[in-house]
């Protein structure tokens, strides 16, 4: 039996939402090197002031986020997806910087549990898409794997400050479905 606490929420105030980006820094700009280096060891943008942020603690340590863009707070929503119906409309967000430490980055628990609260979230809020873009390794995991309902979406693309990252567009609907498949991956 799992004993670890793991609590996931929205970011509350000032201290997570700087946690969210120190986590985020530490991820893409100093493991990964996908985001250029800062004095400030933050890694913030443009779409963070729109954002709903997730922070992921594990018996009270910080060890993940998430960021989630609504469609109509992102311009060029459509950018990277080819698809056919309007994801530019509220019922569509994107899911970005998804960000979980390197001690914990095998853990399919708990990044399963992440995804559970976004689909959570996104079926409170309303939603009926999101989308995002991953490496196609992750994109194979939930599609064959855990059977969760991901469309490929677009042609892959290069990603990072470097140019190293290879890279796919997904979309997937907020389903009664595609929740129980990740709070069954989660138990």
């Amino acid at each position: 039996m799992d004993k670890r606490n793991i609590e996931i929420r929205i970011a509350r105030d000032r201290n997570d939402l700087l946690e969210c980006f120190r986590l985020r820094y530490v991820v893409f700009a100093q493991e990964y090197g996908v985001v250029h280096p800062k004095k400030s060891g933050l890694d913030a943008d443009k779409f963070d002031k729109q954002s709903v942020h997730l922070l992921v603690l594990e018996d009270g340590r910080p060890v993940g986020t998430a960021r989630l863009i609504p469609a109509g707070k992102r311009p060029n929503f459509r950018g990277l997806y080819e698809i056919n119906f309007d994801l530019d409309s509220d019922k569509s967000f994107e899911v970005s910087r998804v960000a979980i430490i390197r001690e914990k980055r095998g853990d399919a628990k708990l990044f399963y549990k992440l995804m559970y609260f976004i689909f959570i979230y996104a079926q409170s809020c309303g939603y009926k898409y999101f989308c995002g873009t991953t490496r196609p390794a992750l994109f194979r995991l939930l599609k064959e794997s855990a059977k969760i309902n991901f469309t490929f979406s677009g042609q892959p693309f290069v990603y990072g400050a470097n140019g190293e990252w290879k890279m796919i567009a997904f979309i997937s609907p907020v389903s009664e479905e595609n929740i129980n498949k990740f709070a069954k991956q989660a138990e």
